[in-house]
């Protein structure tokens, strides 16, 4: 019962959230790119650093990458600059993810991995290249990835190079199109916006019931 309660209260304030993004004239601005640029201009090298700072700790923290890919068309144009400042947020992320969950709180990251992301050593020391590369286009620089490579035996070397060229297609992706899918998505009417407020929150209850109940199965075995 209270988790329902949970649910439907997070889907109300993800609702009001909508709102008063129309009703404050956040959207508006969403809508017009030349005013964030000239914002993010005015901060010079600051804003770049800033961007960097706050996606390196959320996104090590465990939230996605790809939230911070998606605005950086719009902030760092031309859509080069945008590219390489989402890669190098994504590139130093990662390796900060695995840094954290090998020397500093393994125990803590460990009982976050779900079991489809854990890699076997027989794997690693065969092909540890090509499991990262592998990994990094299917399921890109998902925090869990970088955790599960941090309690593994993968060499820090291997790890990077790995997840460069495997999320390079990765880092293009979401910086390019995820920034045409928001500006689109800023020209739509308000119940557009509940819809797809709706649906990242329904997908989110989706994935931590996936993970809760594989933690359960896993205790049990």
């Amino acid at each position: 019962m209270r988790s329902n309660l949970l649910k439907i209260a997070v889907f109300l304030v993800c609702v009001s959230l909508v709102v008063y993004a129309y009703m404050s004239g956040t959207v508006e601005l969403i809508k017009d790119p030349e005013r964030i640029q000239a914002a993010v201009r005015e901060a010079g090298a600051l804003g770049a650093i800033t961007y960097l700072v706050v996606f390196v700790i959320l996104a090590s923290a465990g939230v996605p990458a790809v939230v911070f890919m998606i605005p950086a068309k719009w902030l760092f144009p031309p859509w080069p600059l945008a590219v390489a400042l989402a890669a190098l947020g994504g590139m130093i992320s990662a390796i900060f993810s695995f840094v954290l969950a090998r020397y500093l709180f393994r125990d803590f990251f460990e009982k976050r991995i779900p079991d489809r992301f854990r890699r076997s050593p027989e794997e690693l020391e065969q092909r540890a290249l090509r499991s990262v590369i592998v990994s990094r286009l299917i399921f890109f620089i998902i925090p869990p990835i970088n955790w599960a490579y941090g309690v593994s035996s993968i060499s820090l070397r291997t790890y990077t190079l790995g997840t460069f060229i495997g999320g390079f297609p990765g880092f293009f992706f979401y910086t390019l199109a995820g920034g045409a899918f928001f500006e689109w998505l800023g020209g739509m009417p308000v119940w557009v916006w509940a819809i797809a407020a709706a649906l990242a929150l329904g997908i989110f209850i989706f994935v931590k019931r996936r993970q809760k109940a594989a933690a359960v199965s896993s205790t049990r075995a």
